[in-house]
């Protein structure tokens, strides 16, 4: 046989000896070495149950599960001859948030002694030089998760085989997909694997196309009080529409101790056993598979995680009053747990502002998503400030991890309010009243912000006269015109209430001591001398007197709003003329100064009262000429609620 020939035989020989063998491909026909000790204890029925190191073999969908970093050797021996090797490493870190990703390196040997028999390898088909099959594999996986129950991964692997001196190269693209679906007590993972997609043998003269397997794979892991149990089963379908069926069963007692047990159902049927242990991070496996005709093989694993995985809290509102009023009288807590299957247990922390440890609230459920807290540790009532809350789980790999804490306050405080009004005058009476417009000062003080106010003035018969409220701060400054809130005027030299009432954004209502006050309105008052307007015992206005009096206008303009009243005196020795007393005289003479404004003036819109007092209320000494003088006269007042 020429050289040529001998190669593509050795070629044909290796392809089946590779489909036969299926060592770096899915297909799980009974000849197949698996790395991992816990897959073979489970009889491979893992395409569901890859998260970890286990996806950059499996199902590469699996690595978004990874919660710390991982990192997995592993040894296989098998009837002496055959050792395979394998180095694992997948990173806790995502790359752009989402996507995860791992790496690893596997070597296997055959070794050919001169024997047949012990192997699946009739080693008299091969050159004598033959002394060895070998195979080096490299694999690059990554996956993203969406919306904590889908997985998504690819997984590249490129192979280099020797037949002796001759060197082979094969890659391939493993496409997987993994749903998880939480349930009360038990979490369902369906799984689904496309493997050896683009897969081809290589060599410089020949190349081989090695068919795709398709695998689908469902588990479900119950949850007890004091152990874990698993079942997972997978199907694989080869390019012939041949199944194989694998079953397996793993139960983890007290998160240490690790029991499995699978069967294979396919070529032809066994069973495989396996057990292991977990020492904090660190995890040992071992599994054990007989065939029929060979001898048993022997795996041992190691899985080391180091690292803690990432947990987290949300909670609302950050600052609470709990004084069982109805208004945010607790807080609601919600814990972010991934992966919540493999969390071991769970519990709230409550620290004070210097961490010191205050409470801790064991999640007797997992699962439960919200946590409510009323400010109380047992029947204490917490004292106003700030808190630090976290959550801390211990998961089955990595131990115990714990959540940034997040700072919560406790307001139970109602506002601190003042209210300072100006300006005031005293009266003769040396009482203090409040003149008109009026500024009010607001001085308010709350630990966590103003949510609305309300400020009221009432009368005396505790009628609400006035209210202004808004959302959000009081502001330092309020100025009221002295009108309600229909735009009415009040009654000056009356007597009225007010005060601030307000609530913070806890509910917490603070209302000042009502203050009473005597309420003025602000008067401009221009007196005239009756005899400078008016000729004697008469009431109309003298000619002379109209440039005096026209400079009134200007003050009249200032104050559009602003009542005028006219009010009409004389003196006690002063003759009524043709009016029958000094009060219709004083009238009569208000009436005329009423007429000029409006008529000569143009003040026919403005609101003018008149009034006569005949010789009711002097001024003056009416038994002298000069207080008679001052007694004689005109007041036009002008009372406004805007001051300029």
């Amino acid at each position: 046989m020429d050289m040529n020939k001998k190669k593509v035989l050795y070629y044909i020989l290796f392809y089946i000896f590779l489909i036969k063998i299926n060592l770096f491909s899915y297909d799980p026909v009974f000849l197949r070495i698996s790395p991992f000790a816990r897959t073979i204890g489970m009889a491979e029925a893992f395409t569901s149950m890859s998260y970890g190191t286990y996806g950059l073999y499996y199902n590469p969908a699996g690595m978004s599960s990874i919660l710390s970093h991982e990192i997995q050797c592993s040894y296989s021996m098998w009837m002496e001859k055959i050792n395979y090797g394998y180095i694992g490493l997948v990173f806790t870190e995502p790359l752009l948030g989402k996507i995860k990703l791992g790496g690893s390196y596997s070597q296997f040997e055959i070794e050919n002694d001169g024997e047949n028999g012990w192997t699946p390898i009739d080693w008299s088909i091969y050159d004598s030089s033959v002394d060895k099959i070998a195979n080096k594999n490299f694999s690059l996986g990554l996956s993203c998760e969406f919306f904590d129950i889908v997985s998504i991964g690819l997984s590249y692997k490129y192979n280099l085989s020797n037949v002796g001196k001759e060197l082979f190269k094969n890659s391939t693209l493993d496409i997987g997909l993994i749903a998880n679906f939480l349930m009360s007590e038990q979490m369902i993972r369906l799984g689904f694997l496309a493997s050896g997609t683009g897969n081809k043998l290589l060599t410089k003269d020949v190349e081989f196309y090695i068919p795709q397997n398709y695998l689908i794979g469902i588990s479900d892991e119950i949850f007890l009080s004091w152990a874990k149990f698993i079942i997972s089963t997978d199907i694989t379908f080869t390019p012939d529409l041949i199944a194989l069926y694998k079953i397996g069963f793993e139960l983890i007692v007290f998160n240490n101790i690790f029991l499995r047990a699978g069967n294979k159902i396919g070529a032809f049927n066994h069973m495989t056993y396996g057990a292991g242990f977990k020492l904090g991070p660190v995890e040992v496996n071992y599994a054990f598979e007989e065939y029929e005709n060979y001898k048993p093989s022997h795996t041992i694993s190691l899985l080391l995680n180091f690292g803690t995985p990432n947990i987290d809290l949300k909670i609302e509102p950050l600052t609470f009053s709990p004084n069982n009023d109805g208004i945010m009288d607790k807080i609601i807590i919600m814990p972010q747990i991934r992966e919540i299957a493999r969390v071991v247990s769970a519990q709230i922390k409550i620290y004070d502002d210097k961490e010191n440890l205050l409470l801790t609230i064991p999640l007797k459920n997992k699962h439960i998503k919200l946590i409510e807290w009323d400010g109380r540790i047992g029947n204490k009532k917490m004292a106003d400030g700030e808190y630090l809350i976290s959550i801390a789980g211990e998961y089955e790999k990595s131990g115990w991890t714990e959540s940034q804490k997040i700072k919560v306050k406790i307001d139970t405080t109602p506002p601190e309010a003042k209210i300072k009004a100006e300006p005031y005058k005293t009266m003769p009476n040396k009482k203090k009243a409040l003149l008109l417009p009026a500024t009010f000062h607001f001085v308010v003080n709350d630990l966590s912000g103003v949510d609305k106010w309300e400020f009221n003035i009432w009368s005396k018969d505790k009628k609400r006269f006035f209210t202004t409220s808004w959302k959000g701060n009081v502001p330092e400054i309020f100025k009221w015109d002295g009108k309600d809130n229909k735009g009415d005027k009040f009654e000056t030299n009356k007597e009225y209430f007010y005060s601030l009432t307000i609530y913070d954004i806890h509910g917490n209502k603070t209302e000042t001591k009502p203050e009473k006050v005597l309420i003025l309105t602000r008067e401009v008052k221009v007196i005239y001398s009756s005899y400078a307007v008016f000729d004697k015992n008469k009431s109309s206005v003298r000619m002379s007197a109209y440039k005096k009096l026209k400079k009134i206008r200007e003050t009249l303009l200032k104050y559009p709003d602003a009542d005028i009243i006219i009010a009409g005196h004389t003196d006690s020795k002063e003759a009524p003329g043709n009016y029958g007393t000094l009060e219709e005289l004083s009238i009569a003479r208000a009436k005329a100064l009423k007429f000029f404004l409006r008529d000569i003036l143009g003040f026919k819109k403005r609101y003018i009262i008149v009034q006569g007092f005949g010789d009711t209320q002097p001024i003056a000494d009416n038994e002298t000429e000069k207080g008679r003088t001052k007694n004689r006269r005109v007041e036009v007042m002008i009372r406004s609620t805007v001051y300029r």
